[in-house]
């Protein structure tokens, strides 16, 4: 039998998107991977609106394809229109 607390998930808010992100990138650069297992819907959602369920998840993002990767480069005369 699992409590009300044991099962309750901790609220995700920006400083927690902000906190696995920073966590994510520096074991990147240390060359270790971190995996999320069965993220919540929330944190699944919050990545999404700041773009960053592909680099934290591990995951396309929406509107991608899976094994797809993107190159884009900006050219400065693009930017004067």
């Amino acid at each position: 039998m699992t409590s009300a607390a044991a099962a309750r998930q901790p609220d995700v808010d920006l400083a927690t998107v902000d906190a696995l992100a920073r966590f994510v990138l520096v074991a990147r650069r240390l060359g270790l991977t971190v995996s999320v297992e069965r993220p919540s819907q929330e944190l699944v959602e919050l990545l999404d609106l700041v773009g960053l369920r592909g680099q934290v998840l591990g995951e396309p993002e929406r509107g991608e394809q899976p094994g797809v990767e993107l190159q884009e480069a900006v050219v400065a005369d693009d930017l004067l229109g």
